[in-house]
């Protein structure tokens, strides 16, 4: 009788342990869909502000990010790299750190012409004009060791040093006239850290499917997070519903009453053993 009883405290404490652990596993999976709600809003949040104010992204967000798109950088930042910017004032900006700014360059198009192109680049700086209220930088590609050419330069002045970057004052085609500096007022940010090879996808989107308006392409990753959050919310729904069906058969087997009898005490077996000597005793004397 004494096993019967153990085995059902022990059957109540394992199904105690389990409708607590139930309850703990539903808290982190409430804590963890609570921050993946928080991480889409954030980024779909992002992706709109960035697609339709671009020059607002770094303000509000205290980041901005570049995809790289170019080969200049190679090989500290390959092409399909993402660049995270930071603000930094211009004082604070030294030779070496790798900047993005808004210039005008020359780029090839599909059938190998070069025009101009009105964009952002991303170089290190090279040299750094303090002279006036607003300072001025010469940039540098990294490729092809012409970062290292100008350090080593630095260094050794008899040594080459590397390429400096020109630029295009005007947009005009029929205007040639080029300057090696960039205005911090065109800065765009200070390169603050990468990673390597996500921004291929964004590559892909607007090079071969076409996605070439930041504005479209903004629009259309808010509607992958909006369809991807519908799909969620009813997958988890469901999921919700079965565990609940789970834990209601659960909590009838743990209602179940089981009937047990308990032995008697040993105070009270005692005087039913001394009435039973009492009559024996009687019968023996008649």
């Amino acid at each position: 009788m004494n096993n019967e009883v153990n085995v059902v405290e022990e059957k109540k404490v394992v199904i105690g342990t389990e409708k607590k652990q139930s309850k703990t596993k539903k808290i982190i999976k409430l804590v963890f869909k609570i921050l993946g709600y928080i991480f889409l809003i954030y980024f779909g949040a992002y992706i709109l502000i960035d697609a339709f104010f671009p020059k607002s992204t770094l303000g509000i967000f205290g980041y901005k990010s570049y995809v790289v798109r170019s080969y200049s950088m190679t090989p500290m930042y390959n092409r399909g790299d993402i660049v995270f910017l930071t603000y930094k004032d211009q004082d604070k900006i030294v030779e070496g750190d790798v900047i993005t700014f808004q210039a005008i360059g020359r780029a090839l198009t599909t059938d190998d012409k070069q025009v101009k192109l009105d964009s952002e680049f991303t170089h290190h700086v090279a040299e750094i004009d303090k002279s006036g209220e607003v300072y001025f930088f010469r940039t540098m590609p990294h490729e092809a060791g012409n970062w290292d050419k100008h350090l080593a330069h630095l260094e050794d002045e008899t040594l080459p040093d590397g390429t400096y970057d020109k630029w295009y004052v005007t947009i005009a085609e029929d205007d040639d006239e080029l300057t090696d500096w960039v205005s911090f007022d065109a800065v765009v940010g200070v390169v603050s850290g990468s990673l390597p090879y996500v921004g291929k996808v964004s590559l892909f989107l607007t090079e071969k499917a076409g996605f070439n308006d930041p504005i479209m392409f903004g629009l259309v990753v808010i509607n992958i997070v909006i369809v991807y959050l519908i799909i969620k919310l009813i997958v988890g729904e469901i999921k919700e519903r079965k565990e609940i069906a789970i834990e209601g058969e659960g909590s009838e087997a743990l209602d179940t009453v089981v009937e047990v009898v308990e032995p008697p005490k040993e105070e009270e077996i005692k005087p039913l053993v001394e009435a039973n000597d009492t009559k024996s005793e009687d019968n023996e004397e008649q």
